[in-house]
């Protein structure tokens, strides 16, 4: 080999993991959080979260917790890459914090929950989601069901952890949810980035990210004959105009959720950070499925 195919041969190499990290990233940063306030910030006033991490069967899990702890658990799930800080910005809400014990986590393998550690199958979050959720269970009492609000990736994770385990589950509010595998397409870059020197040189975080995004369609279509099982109530919000997790994910939940009560909440102009830019239709659907004060019952969700 000459000296000159010798040069060139590392230079297209690491053009090619250049051009890989900025295409990854570039699809992966509609999902990553914008800039967070500091706690301090956000809970000005107020009690700000607990903070402790759980032994959970053979994995830790950090969680962030508020609001008192007889009222009904409201558990949010992230997406990919993410953080429990994805929901403080529906964690600040003073109505919910009041009206509901709201603890948000940290998946497995992203901050404090073994970082690095990921787990790709859906049926072993949800098992781990279940034993969190006994865990949080006052001593010798049965768990309270939950409303479980899952975002992006943490959707299908809450809608499994429904599935399996619907007697841990009283609501679910699916947000911007990657949830139908038609939709799910493993593009290129997704695959180089699986490559070592690709991987030597991405954050790490988008490596957890497609790692965790790349087994998705076989875990969803696992769960195809799991939809109909559903009865409890159920919200749905998608933009109109994300880009990350098309729209058609909506239309998906409406044709699978045939035995569930579905209240759809479709928001024209609206991309895939609904978390931070839209936190209110968040909030609302949570307190939608609280049962009311009066009766101890959630308000039924109901199709447009």
């Amino acid at each position: 080999m000459s000296t000159r195919r010798r040069i060139r041969r590392p230079l297209r190499i690491a053009a090619l993991a250049l051009g890989v990290l900025a295409v990854l990233g570039a699809g992966f940063v509609r999902c990553a959080a914008p800039p967070h306030k500091s706690i301090e910030q956000a809970f000005a006033g107020r009690t700000p979260p607990s903070f402790r991490t759980l032994d959970v069967l053979d994995r830790r899990i950090f969680a962030a917790e508020l609001g008192p702890a007889d009222g009904t658990p409201v558990l949010f799930v992230h997406g990919s890459p993410g953080s429990w800080r994805d929901a403080l910005d529906v964690l600040r809400d003073p109505l919910l914090a009041e009206r509901a014990h709201l603890i948000a986590i940290d998946r497995p393998g992203f901050g404090g929950s073994g970082h690095g550690a990921i787990e790709t199958s859906l049926a072993r979050q949800s098992e781990l989601l279940a034993a969190l959720l006994t865990a949080e269970a006052p001593p010798g009492e049965a768990p309270r069901p939950a409303i479980v609000v899952g975002h992006s990736l943490g959707g299908p994770v809450a809608a499994r952890l429904a599935m399996d385990r619907p007697d841990l589950v009283r609501g679910l509010v699916l947000v911007a949810a990657s949830i139908d595998p038609a939709l799910e397409k493993v593009t290129w870059y997704q695959a180089a980035a699986r490559w070592p020197i690709i991987r030597s040189i991405v954050p790490q975080d988008l490596i957890l990210a497609n790692d965790e995004i790349l087994p998705l369609k076989g875990e969803l279509e696992k769960m195809l004959p799991l939809w109909s099982t559903l009865r409890m109530p159920v919200v749905v919000i998608q933009g109109d105009a994300d880009g990350l997790v098309p729209k058609e994910n909506a239309d998906f939940a409406e044709r699978m959720l045939t035995e569930a009560q579905v209240h759809m909440v479709r928001v024209p102009k609206q991309g895939h950070l609904i978390p931070w830019e839209r936190p209110e239709l968040m909030r609302d659907a949570i307190l939608e499925l609280l049962p009311s004060p009066a009766d101890g019952k959630p308000a039924a969700a109901t199709r447009p």
